[in-house]
């Protein structure tokens, strides 16, 4: 009798190294899915061709600025300006003059990656692509970047209701890696500047 008891328990013991892998996976898409169907705190909520949280289009850079402090990075070139902010929640906004007085610069695109931005339907960071797609039917592919590492970044962009996607993929799909809101019925990538430096764009 002891050997065929032997034998259950090390199948088991087998089963339940084969089976951990499989609930492990599980767990990270539940909490995936998770995240995905949590809104956003008022302060963190992406309103598409509106605001990124406090930071709304059209807002004055002055008070960008002394919410955020200097920029860590940005480029400038010809009127129109990139300022990008690191950290947990890395935050990019893009600038131009508000008007040909030249004496006011105000945000006209503002890019977040942080975990918390999300739309009232829970919309955001590591949200696959179909359910952007559900969410946003009119979505279209923008542009296509490539790295020096052979890594590729997806923009897709909901034109006329003023919100884009960086995507990149993991685990065999397409997630959410950041998101641009930019003004409604203007393509995301209507800017002089690009903020994917260091990323070669593809034809």
């Amino acid at each position: 009798m002891k050997a065929p008891l032997f034998r259950i328990a090390l199948a088991l013991c087998a089963f339940a190294a084969c089976a951990q892998p499989a609930s492990q996976k599980a767990a990270r898409e539940d909490s995936v899915q998770q995240q995905a169907a949590t809104p956003a705190a008022p302060e963190a909520l992406l309103a598409p061709g509106e605001r990124a949280g406090k930071f709304r289009l059209g807002q004055d850079m002055d008070s960008v600025f002394s919410l955020l402090g200097k920029p860590d990075d940005g480029d400038a070139a010809m009127g129109k300006a990139w300022g990008i902010w690191y950290g947990t929640d890395t935050i990019a906004v893009y600038s131009t003059y508000a008007d040909s007085n030249m004496n006011r610069r105000v945000a006209r695109q503002i890019v977040v990656s942080g975990e918390g931005y999300r739309t009232v339907n829970g919309i955001g960071r590591n949200t696959p692509l179909e359910t952007i797609r559900e969410n946003f039917p009119a979505l279209q592919p923008a542009a296509t970047y490539v790295s020096d590492t052979h890594d590729t970044l997806w923009v897709y962009d909901a034109q006329a209701a003023g919100i884009a996607f960086d995507l990149r993929k993991k685990d065999g799909q397409l997630l959410c890696h950041a998101v641009t809101i930019h003004d409604k019925q203007e393509p995301v990538t209507a800017t002089y500047l690009t903020i994917h430096a260091g990323w070669k764009k593809l034809p």
